[in-house]
């Protein structure tokens, strides 16, 4: 007998996805075993959408993909706690504070975060 649990959230090499001038492999997000959506390397990092557990899609931008597996598994704790994220994760936080306040990326660029 097993004590171990499925996660909700996984990732999933999809080789039928990537093109032939791909060098990075892209990913399925599976929520509990559905495709949900995909990871594809983009220039600096892979980029997608993860499912949080209050139904909504949650972005962390280019990151690596550890990143995304370190977020996957806040995420995989969220869901088995059965409950909203009330806490944003730390992806999300570091983003927003380099981002600024407003999360607009261009209202930093130009003015100070004391500004905005």
């Amino acid at each position: 007998m097993s004590t171990t649990t499925k996660s909700a959230i996984t990732l999933r090499p999809a080789p039928h996805r990537k093109a032939i001038c791909e060098c990075e492999m892209p990913y399925g997000v599976l929520l509990h075993g559905q495709v949900f959506g995909a990871l594809y390397f983009n220039l600096r990092g892979y980029q997608g959408y993860l499912p949080t557990p209050d139904g909504k899609k949650l972005d962390i931008g280019e990151k690596t993909l550890a990143a995304y597996k370190r977020e996957i598994a806040v995420l995989n704790r969220a869901f088995k706690v059965d409950m909203p994220m009330k806490v944003m994760s730390r992806a999300v936080e570091a983003s927003r504070a380099a981002w600024g306040v407003t999360g607009r990326p261009w209202v930093s660029s130009v003015f100070r975060r004391s500004d905005v």
